[in-house]
C-alpha cells in the first residue's frame, strides 16, 4: 500500500512519495505481468470465499458516488452500473502496488464481465486534466486495459473515509451498496473470490 503525504498533498508526492514509500522501482520500471484465475470449484478459492463473506459481513457501508468524464471524454457514472457488480479501483500509474494489481482486473474483466461484472478505473495523478488523461490513455494502451478509466476529483475521494492510500479498491452488490473496501495490494485469488461471492448474490 502506498500512502499520500500529509503534507505536500497532491503535487510532487504522488510520484516522489510513492516511490520512497514503497521501495519500488520509478514508473516505466514496473510492468504488469499476466496472472492466472482460479476455477471456481477450487479448494483455494472456495476457502477465500469463506474468508471473503467474513470480511464483507464486518464491512460498515458508507455511500459513494461519481459523475465524471472518462479519459475518452464520455459521461461515466455510478448509476450506470445498476443491476451489476462493480469495482472501482482507485489507483495511480505512478503507483508501483497499483500497477501490480492492473493483470488480476484485466483478469477479472474477461472472466466476469459476460456474469454481469463491472470494473472503472478512477485514477489520481499530476498535471494539467489533458496530462493525465494522456497518461491514463498511454498506460491503458500499452497494458491492454479493457475497463473504463476516469481521472478521480477530490470531492470524490472525500467519501472515502479516513483515506489510507494507494491502491484502495470498492466492492458494490448488484443494488450498488458497498460491500468491501481493499486498501493495498491484494492477490488475485482474493479479488476473485469477492467477485464470485457477489455474483452469487440474487
Amino acid at each position: 500500500m502506498v500512502r499520500p503525504s500529509q503534507s505536500i498533498r497532491l503535487l510532487l508526492a504522488w510520484g516522489f512519495a510513492t516511490i520512497l514509500a514503497s521501495g519500488c522501482a520509478p514508473q516505466g520500471e514496473s510492468r504488469p505481468t499476466t496472472t492466472t484465475l482460479l476455477p471456481s470449484d477450487s479448494i483455494d478459492l472456495k476457502s477465500a470465499r469463506r474468508d471473503v463473506a467474513q470480511d464483507m459481513a464486518q464491512t460498515v457501508p458508507f455511500k459513494f458516488d461519481f459523475q465524471l468524464r472518462d479519459i475518452s471524454g464520455e459521461s461515466l457514472r455510478k448509476s450506470e452500473f445498476q443491476g451489476k457488480v462493480l469495482i472501482v479501483d482507485i489507483w495511480g500509474t505512478w503507483c508501483p502496488p497499483c500497477r501490480e494489481e492492473i493483470p488480476h482486473f484485466i483478469a477479472l474483466h474477461q472472466r466476469y464481465a459476460s456474469a454481469g461484472l463491472e470494473i472503472v478505473g478512477l485514477n489520481k495523478e499530476n498535471g494539467s486534466p489533458e496530462a493525465q488523461a494522456q497518461k491514463v490513455r498511454e498506460f491503458r494502451d500499452k497494458f491492454g486495459i479493457p475497463y473504463r478509466c476516469a481521472i478521480i476529483t477530490d470531492r470524490i475521494m472525500a467519501q472515502i473515509p479516513d483515506f489510507e492510500g494507494f491502491p484502495t479498491t470498492l466492492f458494490f452488490d448488484k443494488r450498488g451498496k458497498l460491500r468491501l473496501m481493499y486498501v493495498g495490494y491484494h492477490e488475485l485469488r482474493e479479488l476473485q473470490a469477492v467477485v464470485e461471492n457477489l455474483l452469487a448474490e440474487e
